[in-house]
């Protein structure tokens, strides 16, 4: 709910998000970059190679985890009814917006879809 200092909190959030995405994108780049400069492949056992294509991999998802959190903080700040459960309608726990600014579920409804699974 504005005023209640969550917006500030929710900004925080997205600012640090924006930051770590920056960096591991910078990383992303600078892997890709040192793998293309590499004279040739053919000097290179393809257990090294193999390794460096999964941890370019590994880092181009976590920059898309990155992304969509970096996409719900912002879809947080636009909600009129944050702070409180879109499934229930009660209060979400401090607690939980403390460590998940962009929740929009309570802990109760959040761990009754966990079990339900997809």
């Amino acid at each position: 709910m504005p005023g209640d200092g969550r917006e500030e909190e929710l900004r925080e959030t997205r600012e640090k998000v924006r930051e770590e995405k920056e960096k591991v994108r910078q990383e992303v780049e600078e892997s890709a970059r040192a793998a293309s400069l590499e004279l040739s492949s053919f000097d290179q056992h393809p257990a090294d190679l193999a390794s460096d294509l999964f941890l370019r991999e590994q880092m181009q998802g976590v920059y898309e985890l990155l992304d969509r959190r970096e996409e719900r903080l912002d879809q947080a700040l636009q909600r009129e009814d944050r702070g409180i459960c879109v499934r229930c309608g009660r209060t979400i726990e401090r607690e939980r917006l403390k460590i998940l600014p962009e929740t929009d579920l309570c802990a109760r409804c959040a761990r009754e879809l966990a079990e339900k699974g997809p």
